[in-house]
């Protein structure tokens, strides 16, 4: 196919490269080397995949959200491809295999894969599918199964309380069934699911649509229907592309309460490898054929001799395709470091576009950008492509040619032109305007007739010959598709979101508590005796009894006619004035149970005349340290109605022991008592229970003072003890009662003038002067408290 230009007002002029490079008539003036068979692409470009891609962008559901892609290994039939996703908290890996039958050029691209997702929660679910791609369809299909169980997310428990009644050995009852139902709510991924999706490829705008259909269902009737509509945009030429993503989802199950809902993700993308990810639609061999003007001369000679019959040849019009290369150069088109095309640059491209509209091209146009060798590899190379993309944006708007019309590549510094020296490396800033360029001539051969016929006269002498004229052959170059490839780098989809449902659980536990019927209980009367101008404690309940066991408690006590009641735990005390003359009284009570059932009684009391209480006396009584004493303390006691008394009670002394003894109080001090009065009192009682109580008092004396006993000693007085001191331990054998400390107070000298005593400390000391027979002598000891004792001791000399 073929374009052409529609021509405008002619140019001022053409620089003289390309008028050369525009006219081919000047080829044979123009001593250029041989034309060689070439290869040019062709077509519009066309994306074939990356290798490698990158993506981010925003998911209504998951926020942020990254993508990775790439090529594990790939041949001319097959590649092996990874992809994953990542989100918070959640993300997917994919791996896929797609391959091409073999010998089977013109086959879809057959493919399948296996996809791991999870979900932000944890759930995580596998995907296995295939499908197919050809040029412009490919759908795919596969189905789902979860991996993960169930996460409880709540509970709740309801109560509810039923009654039965009935008899149990003869006693009613009411049974209350408490039953508890505990209800738990669990959440899952779908258990299983199947999906289809079905996509058409648009080539020229860069545009592929899709469409996708997923059942997905689990336990207890909860099921999804998703239906995703995709459209990916891809700017030719470039690494970038966009993509939008709209579903919606539909649910069913016992505890959906969000039956539907709508998604949405944008995605921005970025291929990596440049150019490599583009190909022209088809490539165009070119081969060089000449056609020489003798022989032509020479053919039509011998066809005006054949047959005479033949009329003259109609106008012949002649198409030549001529291959133009239009490099510019130097900082007449691009200043040092720039993108930007110069004034000068505008209006030599400005004549290229009025060339072009004289004359047809055949197929596409390519535009290389150069740099020279300053600056670093990438930065050349990305410069180089701004350059071509500069020519490429200038050309779309003075020609109105589709963008994808006009290839554009960067190769940087990688092919100078000329050497990058100071003087020329300028030079090597170009870029390079490749096309074919649609020659028509339209030339008139008249044939003679075959009476008039006669041959072509030869070129005179001196006459140039005639330069045989370069024509070229197109022909289409038999290759892989473009979409072959795209189909074995892309992926097929799936839905990747992984959805969840909820289910209920539910357990139930009940237990039985028996209450029984209650019964009322049974008060039995009571009976009393009180005396006039005193009151009786009434255990009323010693006699009352609940056939059901419960407790019981008075719950009223009636008013009686003469005395006064009060409850008191569960007795009731009956008082009566002692203004009232003997007789009798009655009251009635109450009496309930734990459960309210009541019962009544009553309570009879005799009333006998008032009693006298005793008189008693104070008494007194005098005992030494360590001693006791009897004291008959009703000596001095009286009852004014003549009753019997007796001791009711003793107090506690505030020194000593009091205890009531035959009628009497015994008192005993202790040995180490504080000398002085000790008081308490003591009750006494008549007959009838009246009370009266007295003081007594005890002076505690000192104990008497015991005389301590001295004991005989007799020593006997060695001979080698003459004249020498012998101390004498008089006191060894002596006491006292009282446990006094004893010293010798007074002691006599020995009889028979045998010696000397003296004392010294507690002891004797004897100093004999002489030998004796026997001798005695007497000491006497004190207890320090005026007791003294007086013995005798006798010396003996053996």
């Amino acid at each position: 196919m073929s374009r052409t230009l529609h021509p405008r007002c002619n140019a001022t002029r053409l620089p003289i490269l390309l008028s050369l490079l525009l006219t081919p008539y000047l080829a044979s003036a123009t001593a250029a080397e041989p034309p060689q068979t070439q290869v040019r692409p062709d077509g519009a470009l066309q994306w074939v995949g990356a290798r490698a891609q990158v993506g981010i962008g925003y998911d209504s559901l998951q926020k942020l959200r990254a993508e990775f892609s790439g090529v594990l290994t790939e041949s001319a039939q097959s590649a092996v491809m990874g992809s994953a996703w990542l989100a918070k908290r959640a993300g997917g890996i994919k791996l896929g295999y797609q391959y091409q039958p073999a010998d089977q050029k013109d086959a879809s691209i057959r493919k399948v894969f296996g996809a791991l997702d999870q979900n932000n929660q944890g759930d995580r679910k596998l995907s296995l599918g295939g499908g197919l791609e050809g040029e412009r369809w490919f759908g795919t299909g596969y189905l789902s199964r979860a991996l993960t169980g169930q996460r409880e997310m709540s509970s709740t428990s309801t109560t509810s309380v039923g009654t039965s009644s009935g008899i149990d050995n003869g006693r009613p009852y009411n049974d209350v069934i408490t039953t508890t139902t505990l209800t738990r709510i669990y959440e899952r991924a779908y258990d299983w699911g199947v999906g289809a999706e079905i996509g058409r490829v648009f080539e020229a705008p860069g545009l592929t649509l899709t469409a996708r259909l997923d059942r997905e269902w689990g336990k207890e009737s909860a099921a999804q229907n998703s239906l995703t509509l995709g459209a990916i945009k891809r700017f030719a030429g470039t690494p970038h592309s966009l993509s939008l993503q709209a579903s919606a989802h539909s649910r069913s199950g016992p505890l959906e309460a969000d039956r539907h809902d709508t998604r949405a993700m944008v995605m921005y993308r970025y291929d990596f490898g440049g150019a490599a990810n583009y190909r022209a639609a088809r490539h165009v061999k070119q081969t060089p054929f000449s056609a020489d003007p003798a022989t032509a001369n020479a053919a039509a000679a011998a066809v005006t001799t054949a047959d005479a019959s033949v009329v003259a040849e109609p106008p012949k019009t002649e198409t030549r395709l001529v291959k133009t290369t239009v490099t510019m150069t130097g900082d007449a088109f691009f200043g040092l470091n720039s993108a930007v095309l110069t004034e000068g640059a505008k209006q030599q491209l400005t004549d290229l576009v009025e060339a072009l509209r004289k004359n047809g091209i055949e197929g596409a146009i390519r535009v290389v950008g150069h740099t020279c060798n300053l600056g670093s590899d990438t930065y050349n190379l990305k410069l180089s492509q701004r350059r071509a993309e500069a020519v490429r944006a200038f050309l779309t708007t003075a020609t109105g040619m589709a963008n994808d019309a006009i290839q554009t590549e960067g190769v940087g510094k990688a092919k100078p032109k000329f050497p990058n020296t100071a003087a020329s490396r300028d030079k090597n800033r170009r870029v390079d305007i490749e096309f074919i360029s649609v020659l028509t001539k339209e030339e008139v051969i008249t044939l003679p007739t075959p009476a008039a016929s006669k041959p072509q006269s030869p070129a005179k002498a001196g006459e140039p010959a005639k330069t045989p004229t370069i024509e070229w052959k197109s022909e289409v170059i038999d290759e892989e598709p473009t979409w072959v490839r795209r189909a074995l780098r892309t992926l097929p989809g799936h839905k990747q979101y992984v959805d969840t449902y909820r289910y209920a659980r539910t357990e139930q536990s009940a237990s039985t508590q028996r209450e029984w019927v209650n019964r009322t209980p049974s008060a039995a009367d009571d009976t009393a005796s009180v005396m006039a101008g005193s009151s009786v404690l009434v255990s009323i309940m010693a006699n009352d009894t609940d056939p059901d066991g419960d407790a019981l408690q008075i719950e009223s006590v009636g008013t009686p006619k003469f005395g006064s009641v009060s409850i008191e735990g569960n007795a009731i005390r009956y008082a009566v004035p002692k203004s009232q003359v003997a007789g009798s009284d009655e009251f009635t009570y109450t009496v309930r149970d734990a459960k309210g059932a009541k019962s009544v009684a009553r309570v009879r009391v005799a009333i006998s005349g008032y009693n006298q209480a005793p008189v008693a006396g104070s008494d007194s009584a005098t005992v030494s340290l360590g001693a006791s004493v009897l004291i008959p303390v009703l000596t001095n006691d009286s009852d004014p109605d003549g009753d019997a008394i007796e001791i009711d009670s003793v107090s506690a002394p505030s020194a000593g022991t009091a205890v009531i003894e035959n009628g009497a109080i015994r008192y005993a001090a202790a040995a180490n008592a504080a000398l002085g009065d000790v008081n308490f009192s003591y009750t006494v009682r008549d007959a009838k229970g009246a009370k009266t109580t007295a003081s007594v008092r005890v002076t505690v004396t000192a104990k008497p003072n015991s005389s301590p006993l001295a004991m005989d000693d007799s020593y006997y007085i060695p001979y080698a003890q003459l004249r020498k001191p012998i101390p004498l331990d008089v006191l060894k054998n002596d006491s006292d009662p009282d446990g006094d400390t004893l010293t010798i107070k007074s002691f006599t000298q020995p009889t028979n003038d045998i010696g000397s005593l003296s004392l010294s400390g507690n002891q004797l000391v004897l100093l004999t002067s002489r030998m004796f027979a026997t001798s005695t002598f007497t000491y006497t000891v004190s207890d320090g408290k005026g007791g003294t004792s007086t013995a005798t001791v006798t010396l003996i000399d053996p």
